[in-house]
């Protein structure tokens, strides 16, 4: 049978050293831009992709889905996709679903500086005065390393779905409580 690779998070410290040794070890690394349905890239023979400006069409789910479609018709789905600086614990799910399989702490790490505070997947509106989980960030009142937690908790969550066959139950779930995610999610069917 067919073996699943499970999405990976990149630490955004070890970010350029291990796409580096990846591209190093197993050919060629191509970045590519997105624009809408139609994907600028060179290469189709490349082991990891890089949508880079990535960020750029997460301000529209339409654009982004529709781009990641497109990709995936070209290069099939054995290629690795990274998409930086755009993942969320409340957007992990989705951005996987959508043919994603690299993510970084970019986002999240910036939405942290601002005061942002994730939970069980979910963006809380300011940070809770009553603790809501028992990690150690959480003991240290480290808000920055209490969400790249969570981000790597909801990482482990999708992996667990998809190794168990219930991701796209898993993927509806978080689609319900953000406007985003449910767009995306209704671009992407």
């Amino acid at each position: 049978g067919s073996k699943v690779v499970m999405p990976a998070f990149i630490p955004f410290s070890s970010l350029l050293e291990g796409i580096e040794k990846l591209g190093q070890q197993k050919g060629d690394i191509e970045y590519l831009l997105g624009q809408g349905e139609k994907v600028v890239s060179g290469d189709t023979h490349a082991t990891l992709f890089i949508l880079a400006n990535a960020a750029e069409l997460y301000q529209d789910p339409f654009r982004l889905a529709s781009t990641l479609v497109s990709f995936r018709r070209k290069v099939g789905n054995a290629r690795l996709l990274y998409l930086p600086g755009i993942a969320t614990p409340a957007n992990l799910a989705l951005l996987i679903y959508g043919g994603g399989d690299i993510f970084d702490s970019v986002e999240t790490d910036l939405l942290s500086a601002a005061g942002r505070f994730f939970s069980e997947g979910r963006e809380l509106v300011g940070k809770p005065e009553e603790r809501v989980c028992g990690c150690s960030a959480c003991e240290r009142d480290d808000n920055a390393e209490h969400n790249r937690l969570q981000l790597l908790y909801e990482l482990n969550r999708c992996g667990h779905a998809l190794r168990h066959g219930y991701f796209r139950e898993y993927v509806e779930a978080r689609a319900a409580g953000d406007i985003w995610c449910f767009q995306f999610l209704r671009y992407m069917d």
